[in-house]
């Protein structure tokens, strides 16, 4: 994926015209056919918000650009994926899945991503097979 297109997505999800549209208890970002996001940055479990309002996992993108800030995306995993987040819990990882932002009491809007795939670094920079 290029990074112009990346940040398009980026833009998109944080576009104030969709936030002042959807209903506040969950906000989608991207109305459908759905954008599916890409990210490779530290994942982190365990993670604690006030009021308890959090997924308890994030990822921690680095940024391309020297001085720019990281991001941090929120992850809404699924219950056969837990286990795996856990052991991958400060390591390099692949996520990808539907961006949305959750509308939190607290802690406002949080750019979360609902994922679909999970890697860990290994898996995702091992060469495909060869076939012969």
């Amino acid at each position: 994926m290029n990074a112009k297109l990346l940040w398009s997505i980026v833009a998109l999800v944080f576009s104030a015209q969709f936030v002042q549209t959807c209903p506040p208890k969950k906000v989608v970002a991207v109305p459908p056919p759905f954008v599916n996001i890409e990210a490779f940055g530290t994942l982190k479990a365990g993670v604690v918000a006030i009021g308890g309002e959090t997924t308890g996992y994030i990822i921690v993108v680095q940024p391309f650009k020297k001085g720019a800030k990281e991001q941090v995306w929120e992850l809404s995993l699924p219950k056969d994926m837990l286990q795996k987040a856990k052991e991958l819990d400060g390591q390099l990882a692949y996520v990808s899945g539907i961006p949305e932002l959750r509308q939190y009491g607290e802690r406002g809007l949080v750019p979360t991503i609902v994922v679909s795939e999970l890697r860990s670094s290994e898996e995702y920079l091992k060469p495909p097979k060869s076939e012969k």
